[in-house]
């Protein structure tokens, strides 16, 4: 089901601020000597502990997953959107606000789509790890002023782009009000581009409580959802947003996934 919190009502397309849409000039942070992989999260060298979730009351009685979808929204959002809501499948959409700003329509649609959830993923994709503190604001603040203008709905919850995220990070985001989204189960769509390779590993090993990432961006990812939703449901999975698997979240703390009945 979608948020209930919402922060103003829907209706016709908002006027975006007239702010300005590109980082604040400040200082840049070294970048680190390897480049972050969405397969592989990069972590500090004390890395931050993830938070057990309180699995909320729907999921401590079924079988949940959370489909979640990054880099949107694009061209392909409306044909994903109709596959997951014939399914009776929720998805969690974590949202660039660049692209929500060239494609505000698709917010739009998102938000007003039975089940489905919006959140962060930041304005422009960098590895926020790299960026100073003021830009890393700029890049929270700045996307969720798009989103809940578009959508009417309250942004709780980012995901870091690469998965690139720290102890200072963490503390930036709980500062805007969001926890840190992660993932258990990644298909690696951004990088095969292959259906059937999408489907095995979104469902092989599927277990309750899973966070599974993909992108809403590439056509063989939208292709291969009409299968994912159908065999993990034939499995006994019910696909919820990740608000619905994990309950209430605690701002600046991080979730891989979920608890659930085994």
């Amino acid at each position: 089901m979608a948020p209930s919190n919402q922060v103003s009502t829907l209706g016709a397309t908002p006027e975006l601020s007239s702010t300005a849409t590109a980082e604040p000039s400040g200082t840049t942070m070294p970048a680190p000597s390897t480049k972050p992989s969405a397969g592989k999260p990069t972590s500090s060298k004390k890395p931050t502990q993830p938070v057990e979730a309180q699995v909320s009351a729907e999921c401590a009685t079924k079988k949940c997953i959370a489909l979640t979808f990054d880099d949107g929204p694009g061209e392909q959002t409306a044909k994903l959107l109709d596959i997951l809501n014939s399914r009776g499948a929720h998805a969690t959409f974590f949202l660039l606000g660049q692209n929500a700003k060239r494609l505000p329509d698709n917010v739009k649609l998102i938000a007003n789509t039975p089940g489905m959830e919006i959140a962060n993923h930041s304005w422009s994709h960098p590895n926020l790890r790299t960026r100073s503190s003021q830009k890393v604001k700029w890049q929270l603040a700045k996307t969720n002023e798009v989103l809940e203008q578009l959508s009417g709905q309250k942004v709780t919850l980012h995901r870091p782009p690469y998965g690139s995220h720290n102890k200072r990070i963490d503390k930036l985001v709980g500062a805007q009000g969001m926890s840190v989204i992660m993932w258990d189960v990644d298909t690696l769509d951004w990088k095969h581009r292959n259906t059937a390779t999408n489907v095995k590993k979104a469902v092989s090993g599927a277990k309750a409580g899973n966070i599974i990432l993909m992108h809403s961006i590439h056509a063989p990812s939208v292709a291969a959802v009409p299968k994912i939703v159908d065999q993990l449901q034939a499995k006994g999975f019910t696909l919820v947003t990740v608000t619905e698997l994990l309950g209430p979240t605690k701002p600046g703390q991080t979730y891989f996934n979920g608890g659930g009945p085994k």
